[in-house]
């Protein structure tokens, strides 16, 4: 860190989009890149025995690694699942339905 500043005052809307928008190195920060998904709730986030996740339409649900390698899976068209994530390694996972969510879970 090159330089912190501490102000006694909210921020505008500009300078909180300014702050989401880049890190200060003229790359896009990661904050910006989050892709909330509004149809799809996973708590809790990261997990360690147990997720669940719940969906604004029935779908099926997939869980796969950062490789791509499908882990767990339900052909069930369900609004809510809980998966038991205690046998999972540490890491992200990928979380895909058949209705076009996806979204990232993390197992510690």
């Amino acid at each position: 860190m090159d330089e912190l500043r501490i102000f006694n005052q909210a921020l505008t809307e500009e300078e909180v989009g300014l702050l989401y928008e880049f890190d200060g190195c003229g790359t896009q920060s990661s904050v910006s890149q989050i892709d909330i998904q509004p149809g799809m709730t996973i708590f809790p986030n990261p997990a360690r025995d147990n997720v669940k996740v719940a969906l604004e339409v029935p779908s099926s649900l997939q869980i796969a690694r950062s490789d791509g390698v499908i882990i767990w899976s339900s052909r069930e068209m369900k609004t809510s699942f809980t998966i038991s994530t205690g046998h999972f390694a540490p890491g992200l996972y990928l979380i895909n339905t058949d209705s076009g969510f996806s979204d990232r879970i993390e197992v510690s």
